[in-house]
Formats: C-alpha cells, structure tokens, sequence
C-alpha cells in the first residue's frame, strides 16, 4: 500500500503524526514554527523546527511534500 502524501503546509495536527518520527509534541511544533514563519518553501526547511532533525525530515521521503 502506497503511504499517503502529506502537504507540511496545509497538514493539521492528526495528519502530520502520519510522518515517520512525529507524534503529537513534535506535529504541535510544526504547527507553531508554521503560524509563527508561514509556509515552508521546501519539505527540508521543517529541520529548522525545535525538535525536529534532518535525519527525521529525510525519512519522509516520498511521503511529505509542499504545494
């Protein structure tokens, strides 16, 4: 089964805990850096949230994205 694909834009709080490596706390996170610096341009400008590693932004691979 392929993974559903996740806007990190437009992602509320359930759908971003689909990403590997995210639950609750760390989806919060994303949420606030969002509200607080806008859209991110590209999936790999997430690393710059607290909490979140570069390594866990490139397990997305195939599986996060940004309109």
């Amino acid at each position: 089964l392929p993974k559903e694909r996740i806007d990190i834009n437009t992602a509320d709080l359930y759908d971003l805990q689909r990403l590997p490596g995210i639950g609750e706390k760390r989806a919060q996170a994303i949420l606030d850096y969002r509200a607080r610096h806008g859209p991110f341009a590209q999936v790999e400008d997430a690393a710059q949230v607290p909490g979140i590693t570069q390594a866990m932004v490139d397990s997305w691979a195939g599986q996060a994205y940004v309109r």
